[in-house]
């Protein structure tokens, strides 16, 4: 995939060009580009680290902007009492004192606890750890399983797109068109980029491995022995 790119025009925009193609203009200075994907362009500089696609070996990642949570907490405790007070203060001065009363109440405890689960005592936001938690053996949908003593697996739902990988419905259905092999006599590289290949030719996704147009550049796990 050719990378996009970002020329100075005349009228003082840049000028977004992706895959060859001329997208028009943008005031933004910078390109968001996630996983492969062009998203836009935004006035954020964000660092762009090289990245992995379904035969390469290197890796693109996004690092986003640092903010500041202890902003963003001082924020959300200014927008909450305003909200607060100035919503009691309207039916206050509208003489519905018992709506006030009951509007303060129930939105104070409503800020309180978004507030809790959205920052932490530190006041730093919370985060969540890296996605997915935990890669599984096979890709999305299929079944692990042991067809001539090859631990491999197989779509016994019929997940795969026209042209992917068939259906496994009988135990002597072992040709390659109901087999995803997980290549487990090879490492590193060479089995991510062979898993990978065989992902997209068969046409299934693997969350954390394979989105359906990507190579995320890790190795799945390998299941255990059996």
């Amino acid at each position: 995939m050719a990378p996009p790119h970002l020329w100075p025009s005349s009228a003082g925009k840049y000028l977004l060009v992706f895959n060859g193609q001329w997208l028009g203009t943008s005031a933004g200075k910078y390109l968001l580009v996630f996983n492969g994907q062009w998203l836009g362009t935004t006035a954020i500089h964000i660092h762009i680290l090289p990245y992995r696609d379904a035969c390469s070996d290197s890796i693109e990642r996004v690092s986003y902007p640092h903010i500041d949570m202890n902003l963003i907490l001082l924020m959300y405790i200014f927008g909450s009492a305003v909200l607060v007070s100035g919503g009691a203060f309207s039916f206050y001065t509208a003489g519905e004192e018992i709506t006030a009363g009951i509007f303060f109440v129930g939105m104070l405890v409503a800020v309180v606890f978004f507030g809790l689960r959205w920052f932490t005592a530190s006041g730093a936001g919370t985060t969540g750890g890296p996605w997915p938690p935990v890669i599984n053996h096979c890709p999305d949908f299929l079944t692990l399983n042991t067809v001539n003593g090859e631990q491999v697996c197989i779509d016994t739902i019929g997940v795969a797109q026209a042209g992917g990988i068939a259906r496994w419905s009988d135990p002597t259905q072992t040709d390659e068109r109901y087999l995803f092999h997980l290549f487990l006599n090879t490492s590193g590289a060479d089995r991510i980029n062979k898993v990978c290949a065989q992902a997209q030719a068969k046409k299934v996704s693997w969350e954390g491995i394979w989105d359906g147009s990507v190579c995320m550049g890790v190795e799945p796990p390998a299941p255990p022995s059996q």
